[in-house]
């Protein structure tokens, strides 16, 4: 009983990673849409985090980039159910606030979590782009 267990585990785990990678291809292939936004003041730095966390979160679902700590993916995650889920501290289709609030968490999120990280990530990619 339990081998059928940890196969079942083991088989929706994969399946759940590969959803995960293709939604995030899908991410980083839009993020090109983002590069306007990358020269705007007080934005264009966090514009720039969220386009290289989506990348660095699609080169560790693919298998490309395998250390990343824990509690980055964790930090990530929070990060998106908070955007994603319509219970924030101040709701959604409330005009230019409802968004403010999703801002904040993110940013918060990225300089806690993610940030070192993501140092780490570009330090890589630029290595592997040599």
């Amino acid at each position: 009983m339990s081998t059928s267990i940890a196969l079942g585990l083991k088989k929706y785990t994969k399946g759940t990673v590969e959803t995960v990678g293709r939604g995030l291809e899908l991410l980083a292939a839009s993020s090109d849409k983002l590069e306007p936004f990358t020269e705007l003041p007080f934005i264009g730095d966090t514009v720039c985090d969220i386009r290289d966390t989506v990348c660095m979160l699609n080169d560790y679902f693919s298998g490309r980039y395998r250390n990343m700590p824990k509690s980055v993916l964790i930090g990530c995650g929070v990060a998106v159910l908070y955007v994603a889920l319509p219970y924030d501290l101040i709701p959604d289709n409330i005009p230019f606030f409802g968004f403010v609030d999703d801002a904040f968490v993110v940013k918060f999120i990225m300089s806690t979590c993610i940030s070192r990280e993501l140092d780490t990530y570009r330090r890589w990619r630029a290595e592997q782009a040599e």
